[in-house]
């Protein structure tokens, strides 16, 4: 909100006259919108759901919108909707909704590393009301930190959300066993039933021996078939998503920042539940960094100084009770998302799992390229999943007959009248530009994207520029075996993805499942 509407406003409310020197339509304003409003300890309050919501300027909503999204602890980079709920139980700011938005589509984070949309077929699982009844536990690969840490293992509570997890150097039986005893058993009781995999830390003697001693089902999914256990393993993603987007010189050090994922993933209100983990845990939402820096009141409670000792009990009974509601209407809600969902599923007629939306780039536009790479490397869970950006430089559309040979196609592209010169200031990109040629094929044939770096007159310099590169090479490598190795390796990415540099390639081919986004931005 506007600090001069906010002050009017403000001075309205507590003194019930309005500003002296305000327009007409300022005093229409204050007249409509006063009943949304009180004043509390000087500052002013929206009512909300029987919550006031703590209202703030245009300056504490930019840095709330910084702390609730970027934040590592507060925030964590999750996507619009859940950001927007978490800020919008505490704090209120005209146009604040819009500005979120902006700032989580122009993210460069949430840009590069945004999931593809799939569809897959939805089989529920029967949640109970009771929180640590049913939890799944999983075991996620991660490049090796600097302090040696290989593996997380994760376990999380099928109704309330709650995720516990832990970074190891070792998945083994033992580390798993005492990740069930610590983090499971001491903190929330025994569960009746885990959901685990085959995979061997899981199978051994004393992850069983374990179980069996605190009367806990240890059930195991199909074989190849991780979507038995799909909640754990939709959780490790939003893990290794929140653990992607730190920045680069802290990736290497992602074990130190997995308390702060957690406690993020914690606080956010989820879909099918339609409540934090942490409330329907302890009943009330965490307490952030932000609402510290602003001395949140936004809860205004009773004085319980005065209360004897039945009143007390009649309070906690009665806080018990709601809680157990809560966790009952969580409960039901999840039955509901899920009959939802599925419904929706079984709606979509799809030809493929995974299919190319391309949208109609035209030049000049700023685009990601998805990296297929991270689906099928072990190296790539924490891998950007969008590689960029890029500036489209040449459209090129052809139209091809079945039995015309596609190299003659090619070699008639120069005359395209979509061709323009890249010679161009990239502004603050620092990659130079690029062609996308994008052929439209009959279905006999398959489509491809061919992505070239510069134009003819550039090729010769870059080639050029490879073999001064490989001159240098060899004057420190003279294994000509060693020599070709590393040469192919500069022309790698994961194995399949090949570096678009102008240092190593001209031209770069994707298939008809290669995807693509626009790139928007970078404002925060």
């Amino acid at each position: 909100m506007e600090e001069s509407k906010l002050n009017f406003l403000q001075y309205y409310l507590t003194t019930l006259e309005y500003p002296s020197g305000i327009t007409k339509q300022q005093e229409r304003y204050i007249t409509s919108q006063n009943k949304h409003y009180f004043v509390y300890n000087d500052r002013v309050y929206r009512r909300h759901d029987n919550t006031p919501r703590l209202v703030l300027n245009k300056t504490e909503a930019d840095n709330c919108i910084w702390m609730y999204h970027f934040h590592p602890i507060a925030g964590g980079h999750f996507a619009f909707q859940n950001t927007y709920e978490k800020i919008a139980r505490k704090y209120y700011s005209e146009g604040m909704r819009k500005d979120l938005f902006d700032a989580v589509s122009q993210c460069n984070y949430c840009q590069r590393l945004g999931k593809p949309i799939k569809n897959e077929i939805l089989r529920p699982i029967p949640v109970p009301s009771e929180p640590w009844t049913l939890c799944g536990l999983d075991i996620k690969h991660c490049p090796t930190s600097r302090s040696g840490m290989k593996y997380i293992i994760a376990c999380a509570d099928y109704t309330t959300k709650w995720i516990e997890a832990r970074a190891v150097r070792l998945a083994n039986a033992t580390e798993v066993a005492l990740f069930i005893y610590e983090k499971i058993i001491s903190r929330h009781s025994q569960p009746k039933a885990v959901i685990v995999d085959n995979g061997l830390p899981v199978s051994k003697n004393i992850v069983k021996e374990v179980c069996k001693q605190f009367s806990i089902e240890l059930r195991t999914c199909s074989v190849y078939t991780p979507t038995s256990n799909g909640f754990i393993e939709q959780l490790n993603q939003v893990l290794g998503r929140l653990l992607k987007k730190r920045p680069k010189h802290e990736i290497d050090d992602w074990c130190q920042y997995l308390p702060a994922a957690l406690f993020v993933y914690r606080t956010i209100k989820q879909n099918s539940t339609k409540q934090s983990p942490f409330k329907l845990l302890y009943f009330h939402e965490a307490m952030t960094p932000f609402d510290k820096i602003m001395e949140d009141t936004s809860y205004i409670g009773e004085d319980n100084e005065d209360w004897s000792l039945d009143e007390f009990n009649k309070k906690l009974e009665n806080q018990i009770n709601a809680l157990q509601n809560v966790r009952q209407q969580a409960a039901a809600s999840i039955e509901v998302s899920q009959h939802n969902q599925r419904k929706t599923i079984e709606r979509k007629i799809l030809a493929k799992k995974k299919h190319l939306i391309q949208p109609p780039f035209k030049i000049g536009d700023t685009v990601l390229v998805y990296n297929n790479a991270i689906e099928t490397s072990w190296t790539g869970k924490l891998e950007q999943t969008w590689l960029g950006p890029y500036i489209v430089d040449l459209v090129n559309v052809n139209t091809m007959d079945p039995l015309q040979d596609f190299q003659e196609t090619q070699n008639s592209q120069d005359n395209n009248p979509f061709s323009v010169d890249t010679n161009q200031n990239l502004g603050s990109f620092s990659l130079p530009g690029i062609q996308i040629l994008d052929l439209s094929l009959p279905p006999e044939i398959i489509m491809e994207l061919q992505i070239y770096i510069f134009h003819e007159q550039y090729r010769k310099k870059i080639k050029e520029k490879r073999i001064e590169i490989v001159n240098q090479l060899k004057e420190t490598i003279k294994d000509n075996n060693t020599l070709r190795e590393v040469c192919r390796n500069r022309r790698r990415n994961k194995g399949i993805i090949e570096i678009l540099s102008a240092n190593d390639l001209d031209t770069k081919t994707l298939t008809k499942d290669t995807q693509f986004q626009r790139c928007l931005g970078e404002q925060w």
